[in-house]
């Protein structure tokens, strides 16, 4: 139902009872009851319905197992998909009954699943935002008024990712008796066997759960401070003892700038960190991030320019939640020019650079690709 035609909080359906919903968007929904009214919830494992209903207060009827049972027996406006694994399919369910979606990245894993959606983007008047909270951070949004039309240098970004476990210390699951991951085996991912084809591939963790699934976090800040990652000229991932792991990419951007990414994932390090430096002709910007699991820790913005003979330093520190500020930004859209959003483009070209750096690596180590990846990706 297209939003301008009511008034009151958006009736929100969830999808997808995990980590991300129990520590990040339960706590945020139940606070902005202003903008939201959570009709029903979804999840494939029944023990997570109960547990979530318990919990956050709603009630048995509005449990379903599947989004087409919720969307046909709710009074609902807008779906918040949140689920591990695929999302494209509960994503074009939503679109195709006119439905505003919110999508935790990633949209898609392959070329053909963003094509099925933009198909049904285009075809109906749903709309869809894709979950790259960190481009809704306020002090993100401070660099991109002070970067402005400068020309990029260079760009180094580097994550220091420890386990979730670690990153959980502090809210919602740090006081759960009960495990919130369901219990039941992920389904197939058919986004993830197009890209690779059906035989198994020693690069399918790398490319689902490394650079979709952490990475692309990294692609949505360099598309919003305006110098993308366009071209990946270099790639290793080396795999360490263990779950720790280092990907490396070395790229250009529009301009021919300098882009590097560093990820490091170390299984027992002791805190998260992810810095974004942005080097430009004259001035320069330092983003910092807190750990995504913890709400209202500061991300700290710092801007250099020439100042005359000296320089001038201003620092940003802001404590709004990222993913706060995406829920405001996802109710203040909808039932505006649905069918507008560039969602998919965006969802593409994080599947364009992800399959550039399986196919270098590929090539390095001598191991043929299937599926769409032993196509050549546009670069």
């Amino acid at each position: 139902m297209a939003m301008s035609t009511r008034s009151g909080p958006i009736r929100l359906g969830l999808i997808g009872l995990g980590t991300v919903a129990h520590q990040i968007h339960l706590p945020l929904l139940t606070r902005r009851s202003d903008l939201f009214d959570i009709v029903g919830i979804v999840d494939v494992d029944p023990a997570a319905l109960e547990r979530t209903g318990n919990r956050w207060n709603v009630e048995h009827g509005a449990h379903f197992q599947d989004v087409a049972s919720m969307v046909d027996a709710t009074d609902i406006d807008a779906l918040l998909v949140m689920n591990s694994g695929q999302h494209s399919d509960s994503v074009i369910t939503g679109l195709n009954h006119g439905l505003a979606v919110l999508c935790e990245k990633p949209l898609a894993y392959s070329q053909a699943e963003v094509d099925r959606v933009r198909a049904a983007l285009e075809s109906g008047s749903g709309s869809l935002l894709i979950g790259y909270m960190k481009t809704h951070d306020p002090a993100v949004r401070q660099a991109q008024d002070f970067i402005g039309r400068r020309r990029a240098r260079a760009i180094d970004v580097e994550v220091v990712h420890p386990s979730e476990a670690r990153q959980l210390l502090t809210g919602e699951i740090a006081h759960q008796t009960k495990a919130i991951p369901s219990g039941l085996p992920h389904p197939a991912n058919s986004g993830v066997e197009e890209a690779f084809g059906c035989e198994a591939s020693p690069y399918q963790d790398l490319y689902s759960g490394i650079l979709l699934g952490s990475v692309i976090h990294e692609f949505s800040v360099l598309r919003a401070l305006g110098t993308p990652l366009c071209l990946v000229d270099y790639a290793q991932w080396i795999r360490g003892d263990g779950l720790d792991a280092t990907v490396i990419i070395v790229g250009t951007g529009p301009s021919g700038e300098s882009i590097t990414i560093r990820w490091y994932y170390l299984d027992s390090h002791p805190t998260y960190r992810e810095t974004v430096h942005w080097i430009g002709d004259d001035c320069d910007v330092t983003i910092e991030f807190p750990t995504p699991y913890v709400l209202h820790a500061p991300t700290i913005a710092t801007m250099r320019e020439a100042a005359g003979a000296g320089a001038k330093t201003t620092t940003f520190t802001s404590h709004r939640s990222a993913f706060e500020v995406e829920l405001e930004d996802f109710a203040s859209a909808l039932g505006k020019d649905p069918g507008s959003s560039e969602a998919c483009g965006d969802a593409q070209a994080d599947v364009n650079l992800a399959q550039q750096v399986v196919q270098l690596i590929a090539a390095k180590e001598g191991v043929p690709l299937m599926g769409e990846l032993a196509a050549k990706v546009a670069r």
